[in-house]
């Protein structure tokens, strides 16, 4: 399970890029082409804690999470240290931990919110909201997902989404390309001539 950080979010860390070339699977088949890599040192703002993780870069590694509002007025928290205040407001995702890097920063320790709302799960970085809610429509709904038809969504998804088959070149390669290219002739055989 890798871990993926926002192309943004990558630019302001200024930090060095690997070039890579990755096809990385996604729900439906879906394939996103992954050109550049990095490592970052991620820290705890409320712990002596910190780590490096190894990233690859997306445009956007994830809707902006919750998909909608969430009322939590009503769920009985507890006085802890959450890693983000505003879980109930949708916004961007910059980092995804994936699954083998995540527990790493999970402590073990989770504490229920009561039936139909979800869990908070401990982590280096704070406590984290996770899990099902129960709202107004019928069954229960995750935090990362909304009621649009799945249909609607993927037809979204296929709309927004393009596969660069271009190979990854630096940009010495790149400039050496786009010199030679414009000032080679070819032949109707494809021969350079």
């Amino acid at each position: 399970m890798s871990n993926f950080i926002s192309e943004e979010c990558a630019r302001k860390l200024l930090t060095n890029r690997n070039k890579v070339n990755i096809a990385v699977p996604g729900i439906g088949n879906a394939v996103q082409q992954v050109k550049g890599s990095i490592v970052a040192t991620v820290r705890s703002k409320t712990q002596p804690f910190a780590t490096d993780i190894a990233f690859l870069v997306l445009d956007k590694p994830s809707a902006n999470i919750p998909i909608s509002p969430t009322d939590s007025s009503s769920w009985k928290m507890p006085n802890v240290a959450l890693a983000d205040s505003t879980f109930y407001i949708p916004g961007q995702i910059d980092i995804v931990i994936g699954g083998d890097s995540y527990w790493e920063l999970h402590t073990g320790h989770k504490r229920s919110l009561g039936v139909g709302r979800p869990w908070l799960v401990e982590t280096h970085f704070g406590w984290i909201v996770t899990g099902n809610i129960h709202h107004s429509s019928p069954g229960p709904r995750n935090l990362a997902t909304n009621d649009i038809p799945l249909e609607d969504t993927m037809q979204r998804f296929w709309q927004n989404e393009t596969i660069v088959d271009d190979p990854v070149l630096s940009v010495e390669e790149d400039a050496c390309e786009r010199h030679y290219v414009s000032e080679t002739v070819r032949n109707t055989s494809g021969r350079v001539f």
